[in-house]
């Protein structure tokens, strides 16, 4: 299962569990919403959704994108210096399309 207290190791410990906490939430219900709730389970108890591992790999991985680049910043400048951070997280990355492509649904 998604642990944020271990998301927020992950980045060194520069990010609280709380703002892990969120980032898990918001990147859970885009995964779940992309496949139309395929792959995620109810079971009904004290853990509500039991959610397929290699997914559980793609939240993982967008949520450590989205936390790296919260604010999707691709260049910073000041005076001559310049940083340029990419495009870390405007969606899936084509392998984590691949595996959500596996559980979606699709019209036939």
């Amino acid at each position: 299962m998604l642990d944020a207290a271990a998301l927020s190791t992950l980045r060194g410990g520069t990010v609280s569990v709380d703002r892990a906490e969120a980032v898990l939430s918001i990147v859970t219900a885009r995964a779940k919403s992309y496949t139309r709730g395929v792959g995620f389970r109810f079971n009904g108890e004290s853990n509500p959704e039991l959610i397929e591992p290699d997914i559980q790999t793609v939240i993982l991985t967008a949520s450590l994108r989205l936390l790296a680049n919260p604010l999707n910043v691709e260049r910073e400048s000041m005076s001559v210096l310049s940083v340029q951070h990419g495009t870390d997280y405007q969606g899936w990355t084509l392998s984590e399309t691949q595996v959500l492509n596996r559980y979606r649904m699709r019209a036939k």
